[in-house]
């Protein structure tokens, strides 16, 4: 159970941005104990703590209730119980809840003052909700109630989804669920956009993956039930009929549909479908928000170290596309503001729309869009710049603009140094200082 709440935490610190997470669990002697962490830092002191400590974690308990400051004072004077007492972030949260009948509380803390909006603050929740979940396969675990192929797969769901792209995790997903189809959709604004996609090979082609308006995906989504068909086939797009599970998903970070489908309707029975309502709680924790993959602008440095970090951590290559435009002001006199508007829009859109879909895209200035992403090779993260490139050419129309991409590790090996070159070179892209990250 431990590895779970571990990869859970590990998620929880990707997608909030935070330099440290740290969950605590109380045990019978009434200590709270580190169940798991996560650490950007070296400065982390894992050691159990008791109510009646005097630290900021410890008074969370007591007052029992949620909190969030960028208070420095409070944050010096009562101390962080995980950090040495020289370390004071600039923001920390504290979050406490009940697991089973024990008390537990998660903490996160970032060095980035913009951290833990409420945003930030809604998806903590939902997380919440996931460490609950775990909970209580744990306790039908212990009462063998159910078998621990359960917490096997769970297990396998998150190790997928927390350290891969959607698109990859999920094909790996739905091929170690044995099924022929697979798809998660995303709503937004009452239409549901195609996320991932799996189709086994010999499929037909021209099956359209749509969620139409008298749809059953639409219908299991708009009464939040899980629609599982066993005993005879459905028809879940036109032309295509198979047995499935339709489970909707609703949580502050997404909302959308996940379908599986199979010519063996041995594959879905209610129990299965119970299992897979906690492994597509588990899907929608990792998948882009709400189904955008765009960041806030003061949210890139900090999620840039996250990246960075994460790249080391898997040997891989983290590929950093800049797209810049020069002489933008000119670019505004001659086509109009809105006109310049509009174009970095879809420079956005189109890179938001590649496939697989990048983990980083914002824009950095007026002038300036970011794109970011993992690759094996150096090679392959140089081959990505070509890709932008296609995927961008039909909305191009600028007099003079520039992409490049910057390898980590292979051409900075420091974090620090890698933000260091990204906001030099859109500063020198337009003679004013951008934003600072």
């Amino acid at each position: 159970m431990r590895d779970l709440y571990q990869l859970s935490v590990n998620l929880l610190a990707d997608v909030t941005e935070a330099s440290h997470v740290v969950l605590y669990r109380e045990n019978e002697k009434g200590l709270f104990f580190p169940l798991a962490h996560f650490a950007l830092r070296e400065d982390v002191v894992m050691e159990p703590f008791g109510e009646e400590d005097q630290n900021i974690v410890a008074e969370m308990v007591r007052k029992w209730s949620p909190f969030v400051t960028s208070d420095e004072s409070v944050l010096s004077s009562w101390g962080v119980p995980y950090l040495r007492e020289d370390v004071v972030p600039r923001v920390f949260m504290a979050f406490p809840f009940k697991i089973g009948k024990d008390r537990a509380i998660v903490c996160l803390d970032s060095f980035n003052l913009a951290s833990f909006g409420d945003k930030q603050q809604r998806w903590v929740k939902d997380f919440v909700e996931l460490f609950r979940k775990f909970a209580h396969v744990e306790c039908d675990i212990s009462r063998s109630k159910i078998p621990s192929a359960v917490l096997r797969f769970l297990s396998k769901t998150i190790r997928f989804f927390a350290h891969s792209s959607l698109d990859e995790a999920f094909v790996r997903w739905c091929r170690v669920l044995g099924v022929d189809l697979g798809a998660v959709f995303s709503e937004q604004d009452d239409s549901f956009k195609l996320m991932s996609l799996y189709r086994r090979t010999d499929l037909p082609d021209d099956i359209s993956v749509e969620v139409g308006t008298r749809s059953i995906l639409r219908l299991a989504y708009e009464k939040g039930e899980i629609y599982t068909y066993k005993d005879e086939k459905a028809q879940f797009f036109p032309g295509y009929e198979a047995y499935g599970t339709v489970v909707p998903i609703r949580t502050h970070r997404f909302k959308g549909i996940v379908l599986l489908a199979a010519e063996n309707g041995d594959l879905f029975s209610q129990e299965y479908a119970e299992v897979l309502r906690d492994a597509v709680y588990i899907i929608s924790m990792a998948s882009p928000a709400g189904g955008d993959h765009a960041v806030e602008p003061h949210e890139v440095g900090n999620r840039l170290k996250i990246l960075a970090t994460r790249a080391s951590r898997e040997e891989r290559f983290l590929g950093v596309l800049l797209f810049t435009v020069k002489n933008i002001d000119k670019e505004y006199s001659k086509k109009g503001f809105w006109a310049v508007e509009e174009l970095m829009h879809q420079v956005l859109h189109s890179a938001k729309s590649l496939q697989p879909p990048p983990e980083l895209v914002a824009r950095l200035s007026d002038n300036a869009v970011i794109v970011v992403d993992f690759f094996s090779t150096p090679e392959e993260a140089k081959e990505f710049k070509i890709k932008f490139n296609n995927a961008t050419a039909d909305v191009m129309d600028f007099r003079d603009c520039n992409t490049e991409i910057i390898v980590y590790p292979e051409e900075v090996s420091r974090q620090d140094d890698l933000l260091k070159v990204v906001s030099d070179k859109v500063i020198k892209s337009k003679k004013k200082a951008m934003l600072s990250l």
